[in-house]
């Protein structure tokens, strides 16, 4: 841990300790997902507000959040495997799984 340091030496030091968050922070609407949310509502949520995950609550309170990864990992688990598909179907197949892994890359960045 740092000493302190004297004000005379460093008014920033100062003013800093003596702000709150209620301060600094900016007054933002908070878009959360209801745990009864339908996907598509989630969905449509995140894409109008520019986002990737959202806190879930329920009855007032955070229960956990959910991003763009879990939904299309929650997807693809879903999918019918290529086997059950026709075959003019893997390049639609594999064109999703692209959209996928370019999805995990952008939202490990």
């Amino acid at each position: 841990m740092c000493p302190p340091v004297s004000s005379t030496i460093n008014p920033v030091y100062e003013y800093l300790h003596t702000l709150t968050v209620g301060d600094v922070n900016r007054d933002l609407t908070m878009v959360v997902a209801d745990a009864s949310d339908d996907i598509n509502e989630v969905v449509t949520s995140m894409a109008s507000h520019g986002i990737t995950s959202l806190p879930v609550v329920k009855d007032g309170a955070c229960v956990g959040h959910v991003d763009s990864l879990d939904i299309v990992s929650h997807i693809v688990a879903a999918a019918p495997s290529e086997a059950e598909m026709a075959a003019d179907e893997a390049d639609r197949i594999e064109m999703f799984r692209r959209a996928i892994r370019m999805l995990a890359v952008e939202h490990i960045m």
